[in-house]
């Protein structure tokens, strides 16, 4: 109990960290099935559907919190509280059907919340809704994150993830690249939708690039100077020996 109050108040706390830009928060969940006894695993109809892990994620940092393994009811209080606060906007692909579950599954309500995929025509970026996309297609076209991130990697990591299990005690580390992947990518492409720091990796290679160039070429004049002076020093204290 007390390390999720710790773990919640350090992410409320990354919020306040950048003035100006909207606190913004990446959402993200993960199901266990859990098949009747008439139905066999590889079928759906006919079973249950609980929401095991809640991922959240503000800038590198991102929790991810098994619900399904909480005896505690304070526990989702403390999270339905952080999710109530006012001056947070959780964002997410098709986040409604997410924060359905949680309510329906744990009685854990949302204050703020955007869907990724209505983002875009909300802030006038694009005219057009992109509710249809994957999360990697979606970050990948709103936020160019192809620059940095292998696509084809990214997206075997997430799809790989479905076949798992959530609801077990212990989480694979397969699992837990996957869960902390979906909570970023949720949280990368909103913050660049609102112009935030995460715009600016854009251009961080050709910045850096530039800058290595730059900091080469002023290192290589400053030696130009130096053996300049030593020459002129040079010179000098042979014509003074010579008269």
């Amino acid at each position: 109990m007390e390390q999720l109050d710790q773990s919640l108040r350090e992410l409320l706390w990354l919020t306040t960290q950048h003035e100006g830009l909207k606190r913004i928060i990446g959402l993200d969940i993960e199901k266990h099935y859990k098949p009747t006894s008439s139905t066999s695993s590889s079928s759906r109809p006919g079973g249950t559907e609980k929401v095991a892990t809640l991922m959240l994620c503000c800038g590198n940092s991102c929790l991810i919190i098994q619900l399904l393994h909480m005896d505690s009811l304070y526990a989702t209080c403390y999270i339905s509280e952080f999710l109530q606060l006012q001056e947070l906007t959780f964002v997410g692909v098709r986040i409604q059907h997410c924060l359905e579950a949680l309510e329906r599954d744990y009685g854990i309500k949302c204050r703020n919340a955007l869907d990724l995929g209505q983002l875009p025509r909300i802030l006038g970026s694009n005219d057009k809704c992109l509710e249809g996309y994957t999360l990697i297609d979606l970050a990948s076209k709103v936020a160019k994150m192809h620059n940095f991130l292998d696509l084809k990697v990214a997206r075997r990591i997430c799809n790989g993830a479905d076949l798992c299990d959530w609801g077990v005690t212990t989480l694979s580390l397969r699992q837990i690249e996957a869960a902390t992947l979906r909570a970023y990518l949720c949280f990368y492409a909103s913050n660049y939708l609102y112009d935030g720091y995460c715009k600016r990796f854009e251009f961080w290679d050709h910045d850096y690039d530039h800058y290595y160039t730059m900091s080469r070429f002023q290192k290589f004049v400053e030696c130009l100077v130096y053996w300049f002076w030593l020459m002129v020093w040079f010179v000098s204290m042979i014509c003074r020996n010579f008269y």
